[in-house]
């Protein structure tokens, strides 16, 4: 659910870069914006998801190794 939220987030982000009617505004894409859009819309469901499933699937505890 949460990795949902996170992408949700990251779309919305998105989409406030190019509004609906097509004409993209570069003057307010920052690479600040961009960071967050990446961050938000692709890194979780990428990177994070695949290995916090993985890590699931094999019992992974990161409180084994202490």
């Amino acid at each position: 659910m949460q990795i949902t939220l996170n992408t949700i987030t990251g779309q919305c982000l998105d989409m406030t870069v190019s509004p609906p009617s097509g004409t993209v505004d570069f003057t307010t894409y920052t690479l600040d914006k961009y960071n967050a859009i990446v961050k938000w819309k692709t890194a979780f469901y990428s990177f994070y998801l695949p290995v916090a499933t993985a890590m699931y699937m094999v019992s992974f505890s990161p409180y084994y190794f202490l």
